[in-house]
């Protein structure tokens, strides 16, 4: 997969972590589980198709960034839940 449509599926999967904060933020638990199943694809996806970083610093870079508040977003729903 080009490196573009990696960047695509983490943004996808950094949209749905963001909807599941919003949903336990709320206690909308069926909403936070669907979007967590949903980002589960995602992060399998991502997981066979990006198993070598990306070689342009300005994509590895938005990479880290992506992941790094992925995981806050985790850390903050895992409080909440």
């Amino acid at each position: 997969m080009e490196s573009q449509g990696v960047l695509s599926a983490y943004e996808r999967a950094l949209e749905l972590t963001r909807g599941m904060l919003d949903a336990a933020r709320k206690g909308d638990w069926d909403r936070l589980v669907a979007q967590e199943k949903e980002r589960s694809i995602y992060v399998e996806r991502i997981k066979m198709l990006d198993p070598d970083p990306m070689r342009d610093a300005k994509s590895r870079e938005r990479k880290r960034e992506i992941i790094t508040e992925m995981l806050r977003g985790d850390e903050q729903i895992q409080a909440l839940t």
